[in-house]
């Protein structure tokens, strides 16, 4: 969760629930189901002067609605097609990440606007997609610097292993350790926003994963891997391009 946090305060949580796939129909439930339901659990990790993780300490706990039936403990929109709450709770994080605050809101009911984000959307993804497959290492860093910046802060990394995810586990054609790499064409995909119309992204329409995805196997394993490779972009209001976040 930490990624999604960019200042200490208070953090607003959305629960939206919706019927799920029935295997032996073959179909979507028309309703939620009795043991429709979530629990969240929100900790938080306390740091060692050496860096690593101590003790961690419950800071709150979440669970959907629930009522007595024949003895158990049941969701209580059994029935119901739809489910939505939130709840709120205060987050210590020493940074302040204010990337969004000066973002563009890209999302509009213009189709017309909508249309030439998504022109400009696509052109990103194969952009990026270019780079993984025929680019350098230096033009990938370069692409995803923020990102990695930002994330190296959100989840308190070290100097080590920032070094240790660009040597080994970034996935790249020039990796020693792979015995191929491969990205599939940016195709079947819908567009969607998050950060109240700040982030756009795109996403396979069979399973909302990656638009920008493939596969990659190491030399020393049997058989390949499928790979999502999460790419958000926004644009900065005093910007025309759109940026990796």
């Amino acid at each position: 969760m930490n990624w999604e946090i960019t200042q200490k305060g208070p953090q607003k949580i959305t629960i939206r629930l919706s019927p799920g796939f029935n295997q032996n129909a073959k179909s979507m439930h028309s309703s939620l189901m009795r043991n429709s339901g979530v629990q969240i659990k929100i900790e938080k990790s306390f740091i060692g002067t050496d860096g690593s993780w101590g003790d961690e300490e419950e800071v709150t706990t979440y669970t959907t609605p629930q009522k007595i039936v024949e003895g158990k403990e049941v969701s209580t929109f059994d029935g119901k097609n739809f489910f939505e709450d939130s709840f709120i709770f205060d987050a210590e994080v020493p940074y302040n990440i204010n990337i969004l605050d000066n973002a563009e809101v890209l999302f509009t009911k213009n189709k017309d606007q909508l249309k030439a984000l998504e022109k400009e959307v696509v052109a990103k993804y194969n952009e990026i997609r270019g780079i993984y497959l025929k680019g350098t290492k230096d033009d990938l860093a370069n692409a995803f610097y923020e990102k990695e910046k930002r994330l190296a802060q959100q989840m308190y990394l070290s100097s080590e292993t920032i070094k240790n995810n660009w040597d080994k586990e970034y996935q790249f054609r020039t990796d020693e350790d792979l015995e191929f790499f491969d990205l599939k064409p940016i195709e079947k995909y819908k567009m969607t926003f998050y950060a109240n119309g700040k982030l756009v992204c795109l996403e396979k329409i069979n399973n909302e994963k990656s638009a920008l995805w493939g596969g990659f196997k190491r030399k020393d394993k049997g058989v390949g891997t499928t790979t999502y490779i999460q790419l958000y972009l926004y644009r900065q209001k005093d910007s025309k391009e759109l940026h990796v976040y």
